[in-house]
């Protein structure tokens, strides 16, 4: 295994793990180590209030001969494709992620703001800029990014639920 960190002044930390197998025992110790480091980096030493530290959570993903590490905050959605199931971060560039479904991935990631759109994509609300109707009782959701989505009519009610749960959350 090879681990890699990179840090720069004023840019966000980069941390590259390159493994030719993404095992349980591989992404533990990878979930150890970003532990770790996100403790040292906001711990008692740190400069900001640890009472708004938020430690982020993150995902193994696979690229061709290689294995990484994704927080979940940076995936602006997730869609199954051909039996494949991609990840798309800011760039719009996919990840592949294996062993997983959606059905798994929903429910393990409901709690970091993502919700299912269709049947073969899930949105991670957070990265939401807006929507607008379209025919058929569908959504067109625009990510902050600029790419659209197409909300399925059996996923418009239940999206509209969470985000005015969300918004009444953030009111109290």
């Amino acid at each position: 295994m090879r681990l890699i960190i990179t840090t720069k002044p004023k840019e966000e930390d980069l941390l590259v793990l390159k493994e030719e197998s993404l095992t349980p025992d591989v992404l533990a110790k990878a979930r150890e180590l970003v532990t770790l480091i996100a403790n040292a980096k906001h711990g008692p030493f740190a400069d900001d209030d640890a009472a708004t530290r938020n430690t982020p959570h993150f995902i193994g993903v696979r690229e061709d001969f290689s294995s990484a590490i994704v927080a979940c905050d940076d995936i602006y959605y997730i869609e199954a494709m051909s039996r494949r199931i991609f990840a798309y971060l800011a760039e719009g560039v996919p990840l592949q992620l294996k062993g997983v479904t959606i059905a798994s991935l929903e429910g393990l990631l409901e709690g970091h703001g993502f919700r299912r759109v269709s049947r073969v994509m899930i949105a991670n609300v957070n990265h939401l800029a807006g929507f607008r109707p379209l025919s058929n009782y569908r959504l067109l959701a625009e990510m902050d990014n600029g790419e659209s989505l197409v909300v399925s009519r059996k996923y418009v009610m239940s999206l509209k639920h969470y985000l005015q749960e969300q918004e009444t959350m953030a009111l109290n």
